[in-house]
């Protein structure tokens, strides 16, 4: 939580607080220090929400661009798929518009499992076979 904004929370807590809590300390009014603690503990549990949701955030963005080079490569480099950049490129095209179809509820994966396995491809046969990656 080192990243947490210092500034916020200093606006939230003012001179007069840090001297209240510090007389509490000094005194070991344990109920002085819950009390002033739990005025805060709203405003101090929103900035850390807002904290791990930013990390959350970053790592899926992280997540979901490895996804996506470690396809193109794939496609680039291995020896059954050798796409070529155009080819990679229109692949990229048609995969993203099948991500947003999903993103908008154009279209249900549910729906594309379902007409995958109608050509003989089982999803669920693909992710247990081979090297897990989930």
């Amino acid at each position: 939580m080192k990243d947490i904004d210092i500034k916020s929370l200093e606006k939230l807590i003012n001179r007069n607080e840090i001297r209240r809590l510090e007389k509490s300390a000094r005194e070991k009014n344990k109920i002085a220090l819950y009390e002033w603690a739990s005025q805060f503990e709203y405003q101090i549990a929103k900035e850390i929400e807002s904290y791990y949701k930013k990390e959350y955030e970053a790592t899926l963005i992280d997540s979901v661009t490895n996804y996506m080079i470690a396809l193109v490569y794939t496609l680039k480099f291995c020896e059954k798929t050798n796409f070529g950049n155009n080819r990679i490129v229109e692949f990229m095209d048609d995969f993203m518009a099948v991500i947003d179809g999903f993103d908008n509820r154009q279209f249900l994966p549910e729906e594309y499992k379902q007409i995958l396995k109608d050509n003989g491809i089982i999803f669920e046969d693909i992710m247990k076979g081979g090297n897990k990656w989930y």
